[in-house]
C-alpha cells in the first residue's frame, strides 16, 4: 500500500464524512394539511385535525355546544371526523410512511472493519488494519428511492382520506337511521294508545253485554301486539343510537346527553344530471386515483430495479494500516460481483405486478361506472318511493281519517270504524318514515359512490392528488 500524508489523509477521512452527512433527513412529523385538503374537497365541508392546544380547546368547546343542542347531520359528521378514535387511529399511521420518506433521504451508515494480519518471519507481531467503507451506490440511488418513498406516502395521504370520507358517510347514514329510529318509536307508542283505547272501549261493551267474546279477544290481541311492536320500536331506537354513539365516537355521559328532532328532515328530491354522473365519478373518486398512484409507483419501482437489480453494492472508503509503529492510509473500493443473482426474478415480478395492477385499475374503473349506475336508479326509485308517501298515501289516509272524524261526530260511524282509520293512518306515516329514511341513504350513497358531494351541490375541484395524471387519464385509460 502506498503511503499518503497525514494531510491528504485527513483530507480524504473529512470528504468521506461530508459526503456521509451531504443529505440531511427531512422531518418525519405527519404533515396534515395534505389530508385535510383532500378530506375537505371530498366531503365539500372543512376538515380539521388541529394539533396547537388553544384550536384543540376551542374545537372541543363547539364540539361540546353541538352536543347540547339536538344534533343535526352536519354537527353528527364533524364529531365523528374528529371524536372516532379508530380515525385517529388511521391518522396517527400515516405516521409510518412519513417515517420512511424521512429515512429515504438519510443515507446508509458506512460500515467499519478492522484485522489483525500475520505474516510470515515475525513471531507473535501482527500488522493491524483497519477500514472505513461508505456504498457508493446508496448516493446515486437516492433520488429514486426519495421518489419511491413520496410516491408511497401519497398513496397513504390517499387511503387515509377514503377511510376519512367513510367514516363520515358511516356517520351520517348512523344519523339518519337513528332519527329514523327515534320517529318510529313516536308512531308506535301513538298505535299503542290507539290499540289500548280500542281494548278498552270494547271491554266496556262486552261488560254490557254488548260484544261478543270473539269481539273482545280480537280487540285485546290488537292491543298486546301493538305492545310487542313498541317494545321492537324501542329496542330499535336503542340500538340505532348506539350505532351512532359509535360512529361519533362517544361514551360516558357525552352518550347519553345528546338528542335528535324528532322527525326527519325533508330531503330535496331533483336528480341530477345523469350524463355526467360516469365521469364526475373518474374524476373524483379516491380509490380509483389511489390505485393510479399504485400502478405509478410500481412502475418507477420497476425502472428503479432495471437501472440497479444487477449491481447492489459499490463500496468506497479508507483502509489504514500501521506497518513498523507508523500508520499507512489509502484508499479502498469494494465490490459485488453480480454472478448468481442479477436481479431478473425482482425485475419479472416487478412487471407482473404492474401488469396486474394495470387491469385492476381497468376493473375498478368499470366497477364504478356500474356503482354509479346502480346507485342513482336505487336514489331515483327511493326518492319516488318517498314522494308517493308523502304525496299520495299520506294525504289519502288523512282524509279517510277525516271523512271518518266527522261521520262519527254525526254517529253515522261507531268509535272501532274512527280507531281503524286511525290505524290506517298510522301504517301510512310508519311507510312514510321508512321511505324517508330510505330516500336519505340512498342519496348518501350516491355522493360516496361519486367521491363528492352530488353535482348541483356546489361540487368540489378535482383534487390534484398525483403528479402527471389528469382527469382525461383516469377517464380514457382505465374505463373510459
Amino acid at each position: 500500500m502506498s503511503p499518503l500524508s497525514r494531510s491528504t489523509s485527513i483530507g480524504l477521512v473529512s470528504a468521506l464524512l461530508a459526503l456521509l452527512a451531504a443529505c440531511s433527513a427531512p422531518s418525519s412529523r405527519v404533515d396534515r394539511e395534505p389530508v385535510e385538503a383532500l378530506a375537505s374537497n371530498a366531503l365539500g365541508r372543512p376538515v380539521a385535525w388541529p394539533e396547537e392546544r388553544d384550536a384543540r380547546v376551542a374545537l372541543e368547546r363547539e364540539l361540546d355546544a353541538l352536543l347540547a343542542e339536538p344534533l343535526e347531520v352536519d354537527g353528527a359528521v364533524r364529531i365523528a371526523l374528529y371524536r372516532n378514535e379508530s380515525l385517529r387511529a388511521e391518522l396517527a399511521r400515516l405516521g409510518v410512511d412519513a417515517a420512511e420518506l424521512a429515512r429515504s433521504h438519510t443515507l446508509a451508515n458506512p460500515s467499519l472493519s478492522a484485522s489483525l494480519r500475520f505474516e510470515r518471519g515475525t513471531e507473535g507481531v501482527g500488522v493491524p488494519e483497519f477500514a472505513l467503507t461508505r456504498n457508493l451506490l446508496d448516493l446515486f440511488m437516492r433520488p429514486a428511492r426519495v421518489e419511491l418513498a413520496a410516491d408511497a406516502l401519497t398513496r397513504a395521504r390517499i387511503e387515509l382520506v377514503q377511510t376519512v370520507v367513510q367514516h363520515a358517510f358511516a356517520a351520517r347514514d348512523a344519523y339518519f337511521r337513528a332519527r329514523a329510529a327515534r320517529h318510529l318509536l313516536a308512531v308506535e307508542t301513538l298505535a299503542t294508545e290507539a290499540a289500548d283505547v280500542g281494548f278498552e272501549l270494547m271491554r266496556r261493551l262486552h261488560d254490557a253485554g254488548n260484544a261478543s267474546e270473539r269481539e273482545l279477544a280480537l280487540e285485546e290481541a290488537a292491543a298486546q301486539n301493538a305492545r310487542v311492536a313498541l317494545s321492537q320500536a324501542a329496542e330499535a331506537s336503542d340500538a340505532a343510537r348506539e350505532a351512532l354513539n359509535r360512529e361519533l365516537g362517544l361514551w360516558g355521559a357525552d352518550a347519553q346527553r345528546w338528542t335528535v328532532p324528532e322527525t326527519l328532515p325533508s330531503l330535496d328530491d331533483s336528480a341530477p344530471p345523469a350524463a355526467n354522473l360516469e365521469a364526475y365519478a373518474l374524476t373524483h373518486r379516491l380509490d380509483l386515483r389511489a390505485a393510479i398512484a399504485h400502478a405509478d409507483g410500481l412502475a418507477a419501482s420497476l425502472g428503479f430495479e432495471r437501472r440497479w437489480s444487477a449491481l447492489s453494492f459499490l463500496g468506497v472508503g479508507i483502509v489504514g494500516e500501521r506497518d513498523g509503529g507508523e500508520w499507512s492510509f489509502g484508499p479502498e473500493i469494494e465490490l459485488e460481483l453480480p454472478i448468481f443473482d442479477r436481479g431478473e426474478a425482482r425485475v419479472a415480478e416487478l412487471r407482473a405486478e404492474l401488469e396486474a395492477s394495470e387491469h385492476e385499475l381497468a376493473a375498478r374503473a368499470i366497477a364504478i361506472r356500474s356503482e354509479v349506475r346502480e346507485a342513482e336508479r336505487h336514489r331515483q326509485h327511493a326518492l319516488a318511493r318517498a314522494r308517493h308517501f308523502r304525496e299520495r298515501i299520506v294525504p289519502a289516509q288523512q282524509r279517510v281519517l277525516d271523512a271518518t272524524q266527522k261521520e262519527f261526530n254525526f254517529m253515522l260511524v261507531g268509535a272501532f270504524e274512527l280507531l281503524d282509520a286511525k290505524r290506517a293512518e298510522l301504517e301510512a306515516s310508519r311507510g312514510a318514515i321508512e321511505a324517508l329514511r330510505d330516500a336519505w341513504l340512498a342519496d348518501s350513497e350516491l355522493a360516496r359512490v361519486l367521491g363528492a358531494p352530488l353535482p348541483g351541490a356546489t361540487p368540489p375541484e378535482p383534487p390534484a392528488t398525483t403528479d402527471g395524471h389528469d382527469d382525461a387519464h383516469a377517464e380514457h385509460d382505465h374505463g373510459g
